[in-house]
């Protein structure tokens, strides 16, 4: 039970620092997570993890600039 409390803490952080790029950074961090995980040879979950997250994170994003306009 602790250690998803851990982890539930650090996924959250992870969305933090997220939200606080741009989509282009965001963008340039999603090539960088799937070029480095690949090459450590990260497990498929993993990978699809850090994908999916700066995916959610652009999608606010453009839904917040549509409600803006």
């Amino acid at each position: 039970m602790k250690k998803d409390k851990e982890f539930g803490k650090l996924v959250i952080e992870l969305i933090h620092v997220l939200g606080q790029m741009d989509i282009g950074e965001l963008l340039w961090f999603k090539a960088w997570w799937l070029s480095e995980m690949e090459c450590m040879a990260m497990p498929e979950s993993v990978i699809f993890m850090g994908s999916t997250l700066v995916d959610l994170v652009i999608q606010k994003k453009q839904e917040k600039a549509r409600a803006a306009i």
